[in-house]
Formats: C-alpha cells, structure tokens, sequence
C-alpha cells in the first residue's frame, strides 16, 4: 500500500525514522544498500514518492522496531499540547515529592488503579493529589478517578528551575544507595573527543534510548509488582578539559574553569545507570 503525501501521518513517521537512523549512526548509502536501492531511491521514498507500508516495515527492521512503535513515536513527537510548566505549577510539584511523582506515572500514561497497586498508596491520598492535579490545571479528572492529561508526555522543564532541581535532588537521594562496589550497580562509562555533528547524534542517542527505556517499561506494565523493581537510570554527557601536564591534583576539570579549581566531582560524567534498592 503506497502512501501519499496527503496522509498526514506519513511526513511525520519519516522524521521519526531519520531520528532513530541518526541515533543508530546510519547514512544514507548504509540504508541504501541495506534495502538494495540506490541513493536516489531512497531520498524520494523517504520525501513522500513511493513510500509503502512494505518499505516502512523494511526501514523499521533496520532499527529493530515495529511499525507499530514506529506510529507510537511518531504521535509522541507530535503532540501538540502543553509542554512548558508555568512556574506557580513547576513550584507546587517541587514542593510535595509525592505529588511531583503522582504526575510522572500519570505522564508515563498509567491509570490510577496502576499507581495504587505499584506505589503502595491508598485511594482516598490518591484521590486528594489528582484533585491538587485538576486545580493546577495539568490534568481532568474524569469519573471512575480516570485521568485525561492537559499537558505532553515529554515536558520541557525550565533550565535550572524548581523541577529541573527536584530532579538533581531525588537522583542523588538514590544514587546515595549505592557506591562503585554496589553488585546491583549497572553502568557504562565512555571518555571520548567529539565534533559537534557527533556531539548532535549523541544527543539523538540519548532520546532514542530513553524511549527505549520507556517501551521496555511499558511493556512490563502488566507483570506483577513482585516481579519488579524500580530503577532510576541517568543518562548524561559533560564537557571537560584535559591537560596532563597540569601540576593540578587532577588533570581534569570543567570546562572554562581553571585547573586550580578542579576537584573529583568536576570529572567527566557519562552515561550511567542506577539501581534503586525497594
């Protein structure tokens, strides 16, 4: 089945696409010669001419997602409501942790009932932060305590504002669990030097994982709560400098800073995974 121009959906499913290509390090003549076409070729399938639901399926496979996640992605970017916070809300969730938390699950589009089971709180305390919820304007509460959200998914919190703090301060709660001997921690660390094209595809390689991450979560939603766990997972990149000839006590430190001032907590942070004890 070919796919037109007009099919609204479909300009929006290639921008998913050429997002997760970026993220996977893929070019052009990589796809190209993976499906067995020219250059040519793909650039006007991929600008509206000829796409099929056969070649979507094809492009889909060489990231290893399904169709379906692919129109699931594709809606997510696309969604049209609210993403920025007014500061009176950003402050009423930086105030009250539980409440600020009752709102990610909701965001992560669980129900009520999912949040009652999963984070061991009773209806009547549940219902009284959906109604602080419905006043500040982020939600609808609908009979039967269903929820319709008033706001994105994906949220653009202020830079350095009372969430974007919130965050800081709860993952250090959590990381202060554990330490570099902890057997439950997980994590991966790279050093490297960047361009900034690369410095832009990591960028897209941190939004793909996180969806990732969520899809993974999502499809777990309906396993028992004794088979889980809760898992807090930073994904993070710093620019630093470097000069081993410093007579520093170390020969890093953040970057425009002087080398004088470099202590431990300015080395380089990358990506890493923490594991939250229940």
């Amino acid at each position: 089945m070919a796919l037109t121009k007009d099919q609204g959906q479909a300009p929006r499913l290639v921008e998913a696409l050429k997002s997760l290509f970026r993220s996977h390090g893929l070019r052009h003549a990589d796809i190209a010669a993976a499906l067995g076409t020219s250059r040519t070729t793909l650039k006007r399938r991929l600008a509206g001419h000829g796409l099929t639901i056969e070649l979507l399926e094809s492009l889909c496979a060489l990231v290893d997602i399904s169709l379906g996640e692919l129109f699931e992605l594709a809606t997510l970017n696309d969604d049209k409501r609210l993403k920025r916070l007014t500061l009176d809300q950003e402050n009423t969730l930086h105030g009250d942790v539980r409440l600020g938390f009752v709102f990610t699950r909701l965001r992560e589009g669980w129900s009520s009932q999912e949040i009652q089971r999963e984070c061991r709180i009773g209806e009547a305390r549940l219902v009284g932060y959906l109604v602080k919820l419905e006043k500040l304007g982020l939600i609808d509460l609908l009979p039967g305590n269903r929820v319709r959200l008033r706001t994105a998914r994906d949220i653009d919190w202020r830079k350095h504002g009372p969430m974007w703090h919130s965050v800081d301060k709860y993952l250090a709660d959590i990381f202060n669990m554990t330490d570099s001997d902890d057997a439950e921690l997980s994590r991966r660390v790279a050093v490297v030097k960047l361009t900034p094209t690369s410095i832009a595809q990591l960028d897209d390689m941190f939004h793909h994982l996180q969806n990732e991450i969520r899809r993974l979560a999502h499809n777990d939603r309906t396993a028992s709560p004794e088979d889980k766990l809760w898992y807090a997972v930073l994904l993070g990149a710093r620019p630093f400098e470097m000069n081993l000839d410093s007579d520093a006590d170390i020969p890093w430190w953040r970057k425009g800073t002087h080398p004088e001032d470099a202590t431990r907590r300015n080395g380089p942070k990358q990506v890493i995974e923490f594991r939250a004890k229940s």
